[in-house]
């Protein structure tokens, strides 16, 4: 009998936990104003969650449209899998010299089974510009999207070591 009270009592802590991850999951976004840094990262990620390469791009800002075409994006995007498991909360937005930082909490919630669930929480910091009266995104965030991380380098130029001239053979100039 205490067996199948246990059985009972771990499904039952199964579908509480169950229950608590919809209910966090499904939860209404919250909506923020238009012509904000906050609400051009919420749409960032909308247009990523819904396959919406071109929207997502769309609001990126110029030079990094330019570092990250399209075909490049829509390539080596992961945000499908990654959004999908998480939950994304503003955590603060600071303006700086025309700058804005939008600081949010992702919360990446795993489970392999009915007792077998995972949670895992970072800090990301979008940065955004204004271009032509809207905020755009001006750096790479999560999630990952395949664009290089920084400006191209062009190569190193080593410079070969100075030469000494050497005596011309036979020992330079002679003595009378």
């Amino acid at each position: 009998m205490s067996r199948l009270w246990l059985i009972g009592a771990g499904v039952a802590l199964a579908a509480l936990l169950v229950a608590s991850i919809a209910v966090a999951l499904l939860r209404e976004p919250e909506s923020f104003g238009e012509d904000t840094p906050e609400r051009a990262v919420q749409l960032y990620l909308a247009a990523l969650a819904d396959d919406d390469f071109a929207a997502a791009h769309e609001l990126l800002s110029s030079d990094m449209m330019r570092r990250c075409p399209l075909t490049s994006m829509v390539r080596g995007l992961y945000a499908k899998e990654e959004l999908g498991d998480s939950r994304v909360m503003l955590k603060e937005s600071t303006l700086v010299d025309g700058t804005a930082f939008v600081t949010a909490r992702v919360t990446r919630i795993r489970s392999s089974g009915p007792f077998d669930t995972s949670e895992s929480s970072h800090e990301q910091r979008y940065t955004l510009v204004e271009e032509d009266g809207e905020w755009r995104l001006s750096d790479n965030m999560w999630p990952s999207h395949g664009c290089p991380i920084t400006e191209p380098t062009p190569p190193v130029r080593q410079a070969l070591p100075a030469t000494t001239p050497r005596p011309a053979a036979g020992g330079g100039e002679r003595t009378r």
